[in-house]
């Protein structure tokens, strides 16, 4: 039988208890809120006796009853009216864990898919098919679970390659399968603080080329103004490089897709520049002509020199580039190693 502890249990016999032939209940003025469990009886007197109790009955205090009654140690006879009842931690709580987590074994059903995501603030615990540990939680993560640390998470090579940055177990190393064609690169769940690696890797061909994750995405607003006003949720720092896009047409003097330089003027507002150089002076773009449609900022990776790299064009090369993301809307990048 497991047990189960009551911390704040205390209360009192209601009348006698007799030994002999043994009760099968206590009188008591109050219940714990669980059973099985096992209660002290005149803690730290000449009459202690320990009782485990499997039940309990009644509705008031004028009638309540610990039932299932066993005596297990301690004073032999009768216990008095008024006696203190406590649920106390004993060795039998402890001896019954002891018993689960040594038993041989732990039979569970093997999952061959993961299981549906679990309700906010628990995680699901599950073994897969190949025997391995696994975990899902909140949020619809999932990961394995006595992985090492420090192995590559591999990303198979297709069109559109997803880096998933909410491993719980991994660090954020990610090897890709051999390019084989030109590629496209995204991440998912992302946060401030992370810091992660890409090794990418080309196939027999060679030359495949990839057009980097931006580190934001925000629909954003745009006012005529000279210069143009871009109103956005992200508060970026000058000089960061982003990139726009449109369902209609955006203001005369900028042109989705071509790459521009933030000018911050507050939290949620700036202007844009055609350079890193004029951003940092300040000098922005002046527009003209009303805007149609939904525009969409996107942010781009902080390379060394404002120059995103190129991947080496040898068959089978390996790079690889780390990052860091500083905060929503800034990621740092930076090569690590280049192949031949």
């Amino acid at each position: 039988m497991i047990y189960k502890a009551n911390d704040k249990f205390r209360t009192a016999l209601r009348s006698t208890w007799i030994s002999s032939p043994a009760d099968g209940s206590l009188l008591v003025g109050a219940v714990p809120t669980n059973v099985p469990t096992v209660v002290v009886v005149g803690w730290k007197t000449a009459f202690e006796a320990v009782f485990s109790v499997t039940g309990k009955s009644g509705s008031t205090a004028a009638d309540y009853a610990l039932t299932g009654v066993t005596w297990l140690r301690g004073y032999v006879g009768n216990l008095a009216e008024n006696s203190t009842v406590n649920c106390l931690n004993n060795y039998e709580f402890f001896n019954q864990y002891s018993e689960f987590v040594n038993d041989q074994y732990l039979q569970m059903a093997e999952q061959a898919v993961a299981p549906s995501t679990p309700t906010a603030g628990n995680l699901r615990l599950y073994a897969d098919t190949s025997g391995k540990w696994n975990v899902k939680n909140s949020a619809g993560v999932n990961a394995v679970l006595g992985e090492l640390s420090d192995q590559f998470i591999a990303v198979a090579d297709a069109t559109t390659m997803t880096f998933d940055l909410g491993s719980l177990t991994n660090k954020l190393k990610f090897l890709t399968g051999a390019l084989a064609g030109n590629r496209t690169f995204a991440i998912s769940n992302s946060s401030a603080g992370l810091v992660f690696m890409i090794r990418v890797r080309q196939d027999g061909t060679g030359s495949r080329t990839v057009t980097w994750f931006p580190a934001g995405t925000d629909t954003i607003t745009m006012t005529l103004a000279t210069p143009g006003v871009v109103t956005t949720t992200l508060d970026l720092k000058t000089g960061t490089p982003v990139v726009f896009t449109t369902t209609g047409t955006l203001l005369t003097g900028i042109t989705a897709g071509t790459r521009y330089y933030w000018i911050r003027t507050a939290a949620t507002t700036g202007n844009v520049a055609t350079s890193k150089a004029n951003a940092l002076a300040g000098t922005a773009i002046a527009t003209s002509v009303s805007q149609s449609g939904v525009h969409t900022m996107k942010p781009q990776i902080l390379w060394p020199a404002d120059t995103a790299p190129t991947l080496s064009t040898g068959k089978h090369a390996i790079d690889d580039f780390g990052f860091v993301i500083q905060s929503t809307g800034q990621i740092s990048g930076t090569t690590i190693v280049k192949d031949l």
